[in-house]
């Protein structure tokens, strides 16, 4: 017998739109979707701040990790895509 997937989300308007969850969590494990720089509302924050971006995404990683009872030094396995050309090195050691 399999186990059931429970989902979170923010209420974001994208969610519901394309069927898109923050989190899926099957037994033990998490899968997180990609997070973003955005507020409660949905708006992108920090257009030219890259470490604001950074801040806020990380943030928003954090609340969902909260709904499963995790946080992120338990992390297994992470990806991050950066999409702005000049990046600090100190922005992107937050994420270790």
């Amino acid at each position: 017998m399999g186990s059931q997937a429970k989902t979170f989300g923010f209420g974001m308007p994208w969610e519901s739109s394309y069927g898109y969850s923050q989190t899926t969590q099957v037994g033990d494990t998490v899968y997180v979707s990609g997070q973003l720089s955005h507020d409660r509302d949905g708006n992108f924050v920090g257009a030219d701040d890259h470490e604001l971006q950074v801040r806020t995404t990380l943030a928003n990683l954090d609340l969902v990790l909260e709904q499963v009872g995790a946080e992120r030094s338990q992390i297994d396995d992470k990806t991050a895509e950066c999409h702005q050309a000049a990046v600090t090195l100190a922005s992107l050691l937050m994420w270790v």
